[in-house]
């Protein structure tokens, strides 16, 4: 069994899986300095070509995040991890598909939205499904 927990002000997170599984919660920050934080965690490729990305906005720096770093702990490496060294290759409405680049495999990350607050589970590709790996717990507080 491989569990998962995020949290951060007010809310929380957690998943339960048969299989690797990672998730991430995030509330939407405004920052000054967005461009700098979408150069630090967007690979070369998406910022030129994803449309995710085409406005520089903290909704779609906060959703680039929490997909990342859901990818990231379903990957479960002990050493530091660079955002960039995980690309997001497709989307397809809230799924994403992303590539770590050190060995060129792929997860699948599905976002949710809740107000400001964004919502990331990840696995392996054919794994995600309700059958396999199902949120447990899941609180917002205003």
């Amino acid at each position: 069994c491989q569990t998962s927990i995020a949290h951060t002000k007010g809310c929380g997170i957690g998943a339960v899986s048969t299989h690797a599984v990672g998730v991430d919660v995030e509330r939407v920050r405004h920052r000054a300095h967005e461009k700098d934080l979408l150069c630090y965690i967007a690979s070369p490729q998406e910022l030129t070509h994803s449309k995710l990305l085409q406005k520089h906005t903290a909704h779609a720096i906060t959703a680039l995040w929490v997909v990342k770093e859901a990818v990231r702990k379903c990957l479960g490496v002990a050493r530091p991890l660079s955002p960039k060294e995980l690309t997001i290759e497709n989307r397809i409405g809230n799924v994403f598909y992303v590539r770590w680049q050190e060995n060129n495999s792929f997860y699948k990350a599905r976002i949710k939205k809740q107000g400001d607050v964004y919502m990331a589970i990840a696995s392996p590709p054919g794994k995600l499904d309700a059958a396999t790996c199902r949120i447990v717990h899941e609180s917002i507080i205003p």
